[in-house]
């Protein structure tokens, strides 16, 4: 993670670029990439990798174009595309050792895959004396563009210290988010009238979204997703908007039409409530209702199943009994893997929920998968686990009227 907090003083830091300087510096930064993105895939653990990686993703079911820096879910057919090109490029180009660098290097990978690529390097020692070089270019390009945008970036930050976060933590998102825009910005990107479209025209609002995005998720132990962030904003646009007392349906109609100005498509009420229950839930998974009824009309949630810190010795003793035969009781309903991922996740971790990686980290340690799953695998597991659950809820559901997880 790169630190700008310090550049919270913009007479210190900023720097001004021309638009000549401007396209001069992302040509060279171009070409370092290219060079840097050719160096990683003429070394054959690279190509090893790329393999492993690729065939671990068509097992699990997963779509290969995530893999690609163009991928785009807006766009129908985009990613469809990119996985035909990758199906039948990737295999042929990795074992074909004729112009293999360059090849593989032309099919636009991520800058994530790059970044595990260039890790495994650094893990096997290997000599990646020019990539480093480059690498160290990018970065100075990179950083001199960043503090070219220091004013817009104080400009965010401005925006928000209204929700009590310190002004330099917010200047280092923006900054942040001014850094992660320079490896996706185009100096040949034209507006409709056909002029250049400026680096910090084209990284403001990526930075501003970061920053929301920041805000949003700093309580939280699962972020938001991503694809629900646009809707959530507007969902507070419009109730800061909207006096108190206005009905769902007015709410809706406002909510729907800042979607249509942002040139969204419109939403129901049923998708407005789902994203404000999600909004107000303290983590993603841990609210999700399971169907297990603690009172008339209140379903029981994972985040009641953790132990309360407040409650007296006598009722903590009681609540890990409780704990110990729910545990149980939800072994016999899942399957191995599923009861491993549930168990990992919200009852082993000292009363925290661990993180998805931590699960897929000790899920491996301790032999209950032959090797280390990615995130979404352990995300779409768990979710097939607790609608499992959720479908069984008859043989527990006595069980947790009497028991102590109902609310105080």
């Amino acid at each position: 993670m790169y630190n700008y907090s310090y550049y919270n003083s913009i007479s210190k830091y900023h720097i001004d670029i021309s638009e000549e300087e401007e396209i001069q510096l992302f040509d060279a930064y171009k070409h370092c990439r290219e060079a840097v993105e050719l160096e990683i895939f003429k070394h054959s653990s690279s190509v090893e990798k790329l393999l492993e990686i690729y065939t671990d993703l068509v097992r699990d079911g997963r779509s290969i174009a995530k893999l690609s820096r163009d991928f785009n879910t807006n766009k129908p057919g985009h990613n469809a595309n990119i996985i035909e090109v990758y199906k039948k490029n990737i295999p042929k180009y990795a074992v074909s050792p004729k112009n293999r660098a360059i090849n593989l290097a032309s099919l636009r990978f991520s800058r994530s895959l790059y970044t595990t690529l260039y890790k495994n390097l650094e893990d096997e020692n290997t000599n990646i004396k020019l990539i480093k070089i480059l690498k160290f270019t990018m970065e100075d390009i990179a950083d001199k563009m960043v503090r070219s945008c220091l004013k817009a970036a104080h400009d965010i930050a401005g925006k928000y210290t209204v929700f009590g976060i310190s002004f330099s933590d917010l200047v280092q998102e923006a900054c942040l988010g001014f850094h992660d825009s320079v490896d996706l910005y185009n100096p040949d990107y034209k507006t409709i009238e056909g002029d250049r479209v400026k680096f910090i025209t084209y990284a403001y609002l990526r930075a501003e979204r970061r920053v929301k995005e920041w805000i949003m998720n700093q309580s939280r132990e699962i972020r938001l997703p991503r694809s629900r962030l646009e809707i959530i904003f507007v969902i507070i646009e419009a109730a800061r908007s909207l006096e108190e007392g206005v009905s769902e349906e007015e709410f809706a109609e406002e909510v729907n039409l800042l979607l249509k100005k942002r040139k969204k498509k419109a939403i129901s009420l049923d998708e407005i409530q789902a994203a404000i229950t999600l909004l107000r839930g303290n983590t993603v998974s841990m609210d999700a209702p399971v169907n297990w009824k603690t009172g008339e009309d209140k379903p029981q949630t994972l985040s009641d199943l953790i132990i309360d810190n407040k409650r007296s010795p006598e009722e903590d003793s009681l609540f890990k009994e409780d704990r110990k035969f729910l545990i149980k009781a939800i072994g016999d309903v899942l399957d191995p893997l599923g009861y491993q991922i549930i168990y990992y996740r919200y009852f082993s971790g000292h009363n925290k929920v661990r993180s998805l990686e931590d699960t897929a980290s000790k899920l491996f340690q301790n032999g209950v998968t032959e090797r280390e799953l990615s995130r979404e695998a352990i995300r779409n597991k768990e979710k097939i686990a607790l609608k499992e659950i959720a479908n069984e809820a008859p043989y527990l559901e006595e069980f947790l009227k009497k028991s102590t997880f109902s609310e105080s």
